[in-house]
């Protein structure tokens, strides 16, 4: 592949600031959305357009030609979301929503903040290839922040803390190596397809030969396993020492190895980075565990929204730290997966959390003579439904995409058409999927 297209594919990364911005909007949209369509009482045909405009929609731009004035972004976002609670105070009590269907058990704000992440993560997929993406975004070669080094993290935290381990559920070896077994085969499938079509894949991400799919196959795996030995509300410790031996590692001599030119001459030197960040992702596989664990058990209710609160708080000021602290001494590096990286993940995966409980108990309040509103979008619930499924579509789309087009010389007005489409035909399927209560489990 060409040099040029090396030299596209660069980043160096933005700061931690502006890539944490860049999730606000589309906290505040999730709200902006559900209370119009409360307010609205939208049917069904067209609740889905809604969501598409106020979610969907925001998401691509905010990403791509919004991205410099996202501060404004956000204050507008702010003032709407708002200007809607009120609204929402004023209206009389109404009949229970046409659309929102069967009382979901899940809690809304972890549908929501894990939806958020997913689609994100999945416009990002495509994106990147269009010039109409900031370069900065991408993901960066060795240390830094970006969009898109955060979402690798933040796509394992949020798929993990709506486990099943999450519930101290002890799967049996048989079970969990059946259940990573559609991982294998994604992870060949795109092996086979990458190396046959001669797709362009950075070499700096995974390795030669290695896939995202492979790495969420051996994180799932051994994490289920390490699972397996204690109650789920050990895992913490279980994934600090996991993270700590990690890093005694990458500072005794994977660093080095991983960061240097030397020749790929063999399978785990042509594959270093993909199987050297195994032990990473696996704590913060295992964290998010033990986190999903402790969302489930007790932020419930509106008696507990002190303990909820307080809980939150007491996270995220030792996450931050730790991951300042690291950060300072370390470098923060999505390629190493290293502690800095991981404290990062786990902070801003808690922030977003946490601004979404917020929302939700301001949507509490903003419809408290109305308990008949919609806590999670529609098209989030179908996601969520089939997360595994979103993402591989997702690459499958982008696959085609650039095998039908050099996305490189496509104009902005062009890309922010097709990524549009892209995210809109991928919500219409999901959609679709859920409406016919399929699901794919892995386990």
């Amino acid at each position: 592949m060409s040099q040029d297209l090396n030299d596209f594919m660069k980043s160096e990364g933005t700061t931690s600031i502006e890539t944490l911005s860049l999730i606000i909007p589309s906290i505040l949209g999730v709200y902006i959305s559900t209370t119009s369509a409360t307010i609205l009482q939208s049917e069904k045909k067209w609740q889905f357009a809604l969501e598409f405009i106020t979610l969907l929609l925001p998401m691509v731009l905010t990403i791509t030609i919004l991205s410099s004035y996202i501060y404004a972004v956000i204050t507008i976002s702010f003032i709407l979301c708002l200007s809607l609670f009120y609204l929402a105070q004023q209206q009389p009590p109404q009949a229970v929503h046409k659309f929102e269907g069967i009382e979901d058990k899940r809690i809304p704000f972890i549908t929501n903040a894990r939806a958020t992440i997913n689609i994100l993560s999945v416009i990002a997929i495509l994106a990147v290839d269009f010039p109409v993406f900031p370069r900065r975004f991408a993901k960066t070669s060795t240390y830094g922040f970006s969009l898109m080094d955060l979402g690798v993290g933040l796509y394992i935290f949020a798929n993990s803390i709506v486990s099943p381990e999450c519930l101290n559920r002890k799967d049996s070896i048989a079970k969990i190596v059946k259940s990573c077994i559609p991982l294998m085969i994604l992870g060949l499938l795109r092996l086979v397809f990458t190396k046959s079509l001669d797709y362009h894949v950075p070499v700096s991400e995974y390795g030669v030969h290695w896939n995202f799919f492979f790495t969420l196959l051996l994180t799932k795996c051994i994490s289920s396993l390490t699972v397996r030995t204690a109650h789920v509300k050990h895992m913490r410790t279980f994934s600090i020492i996991i993270l700590i031996s990690h890093e005694l590692l990458l500072q005794f001599f994977l660093q080095d190895i991983v960061m240097g030119n030397e020749p790929r001459t063999n399978f785990f030197l042509a594959n270093k980075e993909g199987i050297s960040s195994i032990l990473g992702y696996v704590s913060l596989y295992i964290y998010a565990v033990y986190y999903g664990h402790i969302l489930n058990e007790e932020v419930y209710g509106f008696t507990k929204v002190y303990a909820n609160i307080k809980m939150f708080i007491s996270h995220l000021i030792i996450t931050g730290t730790l991951a300042f602290i690291c950060n300072m001494k370390l470098g923060t590096s999505r390629r190493l997966i290293n502690s800095s990286y991981c404290f990062w993940v786990v902070f801003v995966g808690i922030l977003a959390a946490f601004l979404f409980y917020l929302g939700e108990l301001l949507q509490r309040f903003a419809f408290a003579k109305n308990k008949n509103y919609i806590k999670s979008p529609y098209i989030y619930k179908a996601i969520n439904s089939n997360a595994l499924i979103f993402f591989l579509l997702g690459n499958i789309f982008t696959g085609t995409i650039n095998f039908v087009c050099n996305a490189r010389d496509v104009s902005d007005p062009l890309a922010l058409f097709i990524l549009v489409m892209y995210i809109f035909i991928l919500a219409l399927i999901m959609c679709g999927l859920h409406e016919k209560k399929f699901k794919l489990k892995l386990s």
